[in-house]
């Protein structure tokens, strides 16, 4: 993802929030909605360009300019009416990128079949993640980039007298 494209965040709960924070620290201009108004109104101040809106509305998709969107987070995993509604709605009107937060394996189908480009499972993910870095002894950072790339970030003693130094690995799978 480039930071030159437009994003909207659909969703302000802890996970939207803190997406549409990151792209704005980052330079990114994002356009983030939620359809509660006290949410909105107290992410205005990180978040310049805040809207309190129903995203399942094919109207108001059309009027907050979510076809000029190059990328769409749907971050309402709880849920998954609006979820799916909100996904058809960006693709309907041609947003290139739409990822979409699941609740759980079943969501995850559903929100892929109806077109969600990418669908993210953060609970999941973070404690997979965070498994597999407990069990890679004198890793720091496992991070896997498909299931033939993975880059692996290890504390590494050049000498006794030196201080640690982080080494990144990138670890190639061969193709069967």
């Amino acid at each position: 993802m480039s930071i030159n494209k437009s994003y909207a965040v659909f969703g302000l709960g802890r996970y939207g929030l803190a997406v549409a924070k990151e792209l704005v620290n980052n330079g990114v201009e994002v356009l983030a909605v939620d359809s509660n108004e006290a949410i909105v109104n107290s992410a205005i101040a990180d978040i310049p360009f805040c809207k309190c809106a129903d995203i399942t509305d094919l109207e108001v998709i059309k009027q907050l300019g979510i076809a000029n969107m190059d990328v769409v987070i749907i971050a309402i995993a709880n849920n998954l009416e609006a979820s799916v509604m909100a996904v058809m709605l960006c693709k309907e009107v041609g947003v290139n990128t739409v990822i979409a937060k699941c609740g759980n394996e079943l969501h995850k189908k559903i929100l892929s079949k109806v077109g969600a480009d990418k669908v993210v499972f953060p609970e999941y993910e973070s404690g997979t993640r965070l498994a597999k870095n407990l069990l890679s002894s004198g890793f720091v950072d496992v991070i896997e980039l498909s299931n033939k790339v993975s880059l692996i970030d290890k504390r590494q003693k050049n000498h006794e007298s030196s201080p640690n130094v982080l080494l990144t690995i990138c670890i190639f799978l061969p193709s069967n």
